[in-house]
């Protein structure tokens, strides 16, 4: 069963199922609820998003909606973005866009310790993740984001 997803509304789970599901060599997997039409984050680049994250059993453990509305500031290639299956799946995103992303365990937190700062979540190392992500800013790659104050 799909959780629920909170980041787009109760009103988009149809689209949701019917999206078709991505899955990449690496084995994460991905569905687009809403194809973005900016730039797309390259190694190095600073990105600004969204996320709810979610164990399978639907458990919440990090919303940054909630928490007051403050997006994630991170940069991409420096893991200072756990886990690596988040990073890999905001790389192919679009600035705009919300995408649903299934971690397997694999590409999930792990025991290694990432950059410092970098969240942890009250689960075990490899247990999957499921990500509602929405990409809002790759600052330095477009024109109008010149003075976005990068915030680490």
């Amino acid at each position: 069963q799909e959780p629920i997803s909170l980041l787009c509304g109760s009103d988009c789970l149809a689209d949701i199922a019917k999206a078709p599901k991505v899955k990449t060599a690496s084995g994460l997997e991905y569905r687009d609820i809403v194809k973005g039409t900016g730039v797309s984050p390259a190694p190095g680049f600073p990105v600004c998003f969204h996320v709810i994250a979610q164990l399978p059993n639907g458990m919440v453990f990090m919303d940054t909606v909630e928490k007051g509305g403050s997006p994630i500031d991170a940069k991409i290639g420096n893991r200072s973005i756990a886990p690596v299956g988040l990073e890999e799946g905001l790389t192919t995103m679009q600035v705009g866009g919300v995408r649903r992303i299934y971690c397997p365990g694999e590409l999930s937190y792990t025991s290694i310790p990432s950059a410092a700062g970098a969240f942890q979540p009250p689960a075990f190392p490899g247990t999957p993740v499921i990500f509602d992500v929405q990409l809002l800013l790759v600052p330095g790659a477009e024109a109008e984001d010149e003075d976005f104050k990068f915030r680490f």
